[in-house]
């Protein structure tokens, strides 16, 4: 097991505070503040900035926090491994996800591991792309589902599938008179957009900036599904991936264009995990799963 030190390090590095670290592992904050006090001299380095609104990690501090969640995984893969040994009979997968696909591939991919395996835990946490790669880097996930993701050293993309974006409207709309709809008609009608921070968002700012559109979104909200519900009640048109939209375009209840802009045609709906980490063999395992469901997807 790890150390109180590294652990009470850790969750003062996560949360940024000496007093919210006590609150989260149920000691006092005097006992976390010693422990990670104690750590500095060991290190003979300062780890953290006192600051008035929090701990920030030092140039040290990050290292020896690079350090400390390496030891973590590893220790989560060695005990996953000796579980193995019972035939994958225990373990916990900790999945990242851009919940457009959570609804249907990321929890029917549970629900089929689950009845192979019955022991096997999931903790699934649903955000956007940036925060899914943020939790693969710094450990906290152990597989990442995200759209057009941006390159990051410490992540590595195991596959990435064709999931371009789409203008999505309700049956009859005027749009699906056209083939395909340029990016500019949409500046003429109410859009909802994903915010900042959303892969999807990412991709269509750029394309606005490249092709000198702008776009001011009459709904920008972090929820997938109240972006299907704006296009399906007739509100208007929202931008999605085609992934996304799987159940409501079986349904008939809402219909999808492609775009004219052929960066948003080349879209991708990527699976990645932390670079250079072996992954525990009930994660591993789930992988392999969750990349057949979305090849069969995409």
């Amino acid at each position: 097991m790890l150390s109180s030190q590294l652990r009470y390090f850790l969750e003062v590095a996560r949360s940024g505070s000496v007093r919210l670290a006590g609150d989260h592992l149920n000691v006092a904050a005097s006992a976390v503040s010693r422990q990670v006090q104690n750590l500095e001299i060991e290190v003979g380095m300062p780890l953290f900035e006192r600051r008035p609104r929090g701990m920030v990690l030092t140039p040290a501090g990050e290292i020896y926090a690079r350090y400390a969640r390496s030891l973590t995984l590893e220790q989560d893969r060695v005990v996953s491994e000796i579980e193995e040994l019972r035939g994958l009979k225990r373990g916990l997968v900790r999945i990242y996800s851009v919940e457009g696909v959570i609804a249907d591939v990321v929890t029917e991919s549970i629900a089929h591991f689950r009845q192979l395996h019955p022991g096997v835990r999931f903790r699934l946490n649903a955000s956007g792309t940036d925060d899914v790669v943020a939790a693969v880097r710094e450990g906290l996930a152990d597989i990442g589902v995200s759209f057009n993701a941006q390159p990051d050293e410490a992540v590595h993309f195991v596959r990435r599938f064709d999931d371009p974006v789409v203008a999505v409207v309700r049956p009859g709309h005027e749009l699906m008179r056209r083939a395909r709809v340029p990016l500019r008609e949409l500046a003429k009608l109410p859009v909802a957009l994903p915010e900042v921070g959303f892969g999807i968002r990412r991709l269509v700012d750029e394309a606005c900036r490249r092709l000198d559109v702008s776009l001011t979104p009459a709904l920008e909200t972090n929820s997938i599904e109240a972006l299907r519900g704006f296009a399906r009640t007739g509100a208007g048109v929202s931008i999605l991936p085609r992934t996304s939209c799987r159940r409501e375009l079986k349904a008939g209840v809402i219909e999808t264009l492609p775009f004219a802009d052929e960066a948003l045609r080349h879209a991708t709906m990527d699976l990645s995990v932390l670079a250079g980490r072996r992954l525990p063999p009930a994660a591993s395992t789930f992988l392999a799963a969750i990349e057949t469901s979305l090849t069969a997807t995409s």
